[in-house]
């Protein structure tokens, strides 16, 4: 048996290894761990230079991923608000982010980008629902909470990560609440108190969780509803500018995927 060979062990206790594998191991490991350590160097140094980030002060490698983290967000963040600028300057920047949206999406709830970040934005948003029919065994539509977004970070967030969760398991029929009527009227509706149960079906719990307004917008396409999107507020709005946006890029978003499915051959 040659000096680099692995050595057996019976009696099922494994592998021993010989000398020479262990210090070709060792060798290894230093080398890898030098190798991580100079690109957390590069990183930290990127850092500095990107973000602002004083070399001196971030000593651990934890802090270096920390900041990394963080730099990747606001970049994020940056890239979302140029998104919407340009899209608001032309109509055509904003139909290519809608077209671009929609080649990418399987269904009309999976192409709201452009939608939610524009009238989260521009117009201050701080909550988004998005409704759609689930699978049931029900005789009727049930249209159920598909996806929720909250747009702030300021001490409402986990009221409305909460609102969210227990809105989860409630389902509308159409012409049943804010979303059924939207449902059924293909229009967008204004709610500027839905702490009144005759407007808002879960006026008790957005009550509790202090939410005042939203505005709910249908995606129509084909001359069906597909999919309600609705906005809230902790403050009282009356917000019809909105309202009116919202439903614009709506509209776009419907027909561009009308047009999608009238190519596949997907129209039912």
């Amino acid at each position: 048996m040659s000096e680099g060979d692995t050595v057996e062990v019976s009696r099922g206790f494994g592998r021993l290894e010989s000398p020479a594998r262990k210090n070709w191991h060792k060798d290894h490991s230093k080398k890898y761990r030098a190798n991580v350590g100079e690109k957390f160097k590069q990183l930290s140094s990127i850092l500095e230079t990107i973000g602002g980030k004083d070399e001196a002060s971030i000593k651990y490698k934890s802090q270096i991923l920390e900041n990394a983290v963080d730099l990747v967000k606001d970049l994020r963040e940056d890239v979302s608000v140029l998104e919407v600028e340009v899209a608001m300057s032309s109509r055509k920047f904003l139909m290519d982010w809608i077209e671009r949206s929609v080649t990418g999406a399987d269904k009309p709830s999976n192409a709201l980008q452009p939608l939610v970040e524009i009238v989260c934005r521009k117009c201050s948003w701080k909550y988004v629902e998005v409704w759609e029919p689930i699978e049931s065994e029900a005789d009727v539509l049930e249209i159920g909470l598909v996806s929720s977004f909250v747009r702030v970070k300021s001490p409402v967030a986990r009221d409305l990560e909460t609102f969210g969760k227990r809105s989860s398991s409630v389902l509308f029929n159409p012409g049943l609440g804010l979303v059924g009527r939207v449902w059924n009227s293909m229009r967008g509706e204004l709610v500027s108190d839905v702490c009144e149960p005759s407007m808002f079906l879960r006026a008790n719990l957005a009550m509790c969780k202090g939410i005042s307004s939203s505005i709910a917008i249908p995606i129509v396409v084909l001359g069906r509803t597909s999919t309600v999107v609705i906005f809230y507020d902790t403050d009282s709005r009356f917000d019809n500018h909105s309202l009116r946006l919202a439903e614009s890029i709506a509209v776009s978003i419907g027909t561009v995927c009308g047009a999608k499915m009238n190519r596949e051959g997907l129209r039912k």
